[in-house]
Order: structure tokens, then sequence, then C-alpha cells
């Protein structure tokens, strides 16, 4: 979201209009609009609690992240307190090597915050990741220089993490300060798949690296891509023309004139915050999310669904995308390009996911040239 404002759980639009366009352009103060003051357009913003940049569109998603991913991960208002600088730590390093770590920081800091709720190990805590697919991160680039840089990098990012979410991890639940026993591993054992893929070590509750490589596997293998709308997509065209129709001389790009009345000095001043947009203002906004019932769903490059986000909520949708008969299986598309690929794109796209796709698409003899 470097280029919009939207709620950090539900990827609803909040601000203004104008407030949009002054983080996009990273203007010092917003632009008067003609539309200021429309509730059609202003949506509510809700900072948090705790005093972090992180913003929400409403008290009800504040309060779910702070009682689960955002807290733990949480800087506060003071950003040279250790643990606020632990946590920036932890985020310069995602941004800068790969943002899959963002994610699954975020997916650990929500089962401790859930183990520490619950008042149960983190193993318990984890119990729903048991049933997804996964292979260690650092297997699925090519070459095995690039396989040892992956596997240092997580090493790093780990490291980062932990320090990052020092005191987040529960206490020792009730059962065991009785005596009881729990999983001894943050992996999870619900089923006998999980406790094949569980790795040794995490006995302190923290991830070890194997199963850090693990959870990022199951990220890579299983989140979706959730596109949202540019909250500015729709606007920037007839804010533009209003410009041009208000600005001096029907140019907007001309800067007002001396004695230019309230409407033209405002148009003209309008067009240079437009200006000043990057491009990927009015793009559409990528985020990824993970629902276990949508990654049950196998591949086919001809797929009979597709799962459409629910814009402002949290909900997702498998929509059929053409008539599906009894006992049929249900399929989605895990790559783009299904229609315009060719087989071997296809099947290089779909490498990380460790399986030759046979849908009717790559079965059908291919034809010449390809």
């Amino acid at each position: 979201t470097e280029h919009a404002l939207l709620c950090d759980v539900c990827l609803r639009d909040i601000g203004s209009p104008a407030e949009h366009i002054q983080h996009a352009a990273e203007l010092d103060r917003p632009p008067v609009l003609p539309i200021d003051g429309d509730p059609d357009f202003d949506c509510r913003r809700v900072e948090c609690s705790r005093g972090c940049d992180a913003q929400f569109c409403s008290r009800e998603c504040e309060a779910l992240a702070q009682a689960t991913f955002h807290g733990p991960l949480c800087p506060g208002a003071e950003p040279q307190a250790p643990h606020a600088e632990a946590v920036e730590a932890f985020l310069d390093h995602a941004h800068g090597t790969d943002e899959a770590f963002l994610l699954g920081g975020r997916l650990v800091a929500l089962v401790l915050a859930t183990a520490r709720r619950e008042d149960c190990s983190a193993a318990q805590a984890s119990l729903a990741l048991g049933d997804f697919c996964r292979v260690p991160y650092w297997e699925l680039p090519k070459g095995a220089e690039a396989r040892a840089a992956c596997r240092d990098e997580c090493a790093t990012s780990l490291r980062l993490l932990r320090r990052a979410l020092d005191g987040s991890k529960p206490a020792r639940s009730a059962a065991r300060r009785r005596g009881g026993t729990s999983p001894a591993s943050f992996a999870s054992a619900a089923s006998a798949s999980a406790a094949a893929a569980a790795c040794s070590g995490g006995a302190d509750g923290w991830p070890s690296l194997d199963e850090w490589g693990g959870l990022l596997g199951l990220l890579r293998q299983n989140a979706l891509c959730a596109e949202v709308a540019a909250p500015l997509a729709g606007l920037l065209p007839l804010l533009a023309a209003w410009c041009a129709t208000h600005a001096r001389g029907g140019h907007a790009k001309k800067r007002p004139r001396k004695g230019a009345g309230p409407e033209e000095k405002e148009a003209g001043l309008l067009a240079e915050a437009l200006d000043a947009l990057p491009e990927a203002a009015g793009e559409a906004v990528r985020a990824s999310a993970l629902y276990p019932t949508v990654a049950c769903a196998n591949h086919s490059c001809a797929p009979n669904a597709e799962a459409r986000f629910v814009h402002g909520t949290t909900r997702l949708r498998l929509v059929a995308l053409r008539n599906i008969a009894a006992e049929e299986e249900i399929t989605i598309s895990y790559i783009d390009d299904n229609e315009t690929g060719s087989r071997m794109e296809r099947r290089e796209a779909l490498r990380d996911y460790r399986f030759v796709c046979d849908c009717s698409l790559c079965l059908r003899p291919p034809s010449r040239g390809k």
C-alpha cells in the first residue's frame, strides 16, 4: 500500500481523496478538492491505538489487528525504543530482500498471539496450518548458489523476527506448568502429513530455521494474490477534467494568474498535485492472503472456477466460470496467462508447485510452432 491509504486488515479505502493524493504524491498538505467534505467520498480512518503508523477503517479492524498479527509486531509511538528498532530492522530487511518475509512474520505473530490468548503452546496454536502443502522456501530457486543465498536470507530474517517478537512468545501453558505434555515444536502435528513435515528444533516455542523455511514455502504455494482497485483510479480522470475546465484559459498546467478567482487558483494547485502523482497511484493494489478452504482447490490451466475478493471485506468467493457438472472437481488456476502462454511457459510458471499439470489443456496435442 505504498501509494494508497488502505485498512491494514481488510484493505478498505480509508481517509479522504485529498489525503490519498497527499500520501501518494508526498505533499506537505492535502490539496483542496471540489468534493471535499462529501460523505460519498470520505472514508473513516482509525489510527493504531499504540501510536505507530498503521491505519485502519474501523475500531473493529484495529482491535482485531492488535489481538492478532499487528499487536506483537507493533513498534509503538517511540521509534527509538529497542522494540521499535528491532521491528524496523525486520521490516527493512524484508522490504530490501523478499516481501514474503512480511507475511511470514505476520503469520508467526498471529500464532504467538493466539497461543498467548488461549494459554497454549505455539504448536497447538498452529494446528490450522497442518494440512497445507509446503516445501522449504530455499528449495524453490534454481541452482545451488541461489538456494544457499536464499537459505542465508531466511536465517537472517528469522533472527531479526525473533528479536522483533521478543516478549511476545507465550508463557508456558497451564498444562505444561502442571507437568503435562505438549507438542515440542512450532510445526503442527495435526495430521500424519503435518507430523511427517514437522521439523526438529523449535522446542523453545520459536520456529526453527527449517520450520521458518517450511512456513515461507507454505505461503509461496498457498497464498492468493488479492488485487484491490486503487482508491484514486476512477477519480483521477474526473479531477483532471475539473482542473481543465476551471484552470486558466482551460489549461490545467498553467499557474493561476494574478487576481484569479478561488476556483482558478484551486484548479491550478490541484493540477500541480495531480502532476506529482506517480503512475502507480492509479494502479491496482496487490496483497497476499491465506485461505485454507480455497487452498484445497487443485490447479487447472482450464479452470472451472476462480477466487474473487469481496471489496472492503476479508471474504473470498469461489465463482464458477462455467457450468460445473455434478461430482466434477472444482479447480482454479495458480498462474496467469493460461490462454496465451505455451505449454512450456505454463510448466515453468508452475515449477514452484512441484507438479506437472495434466489438465485437458496441457494434454491437448500442441499446435504447430509450439
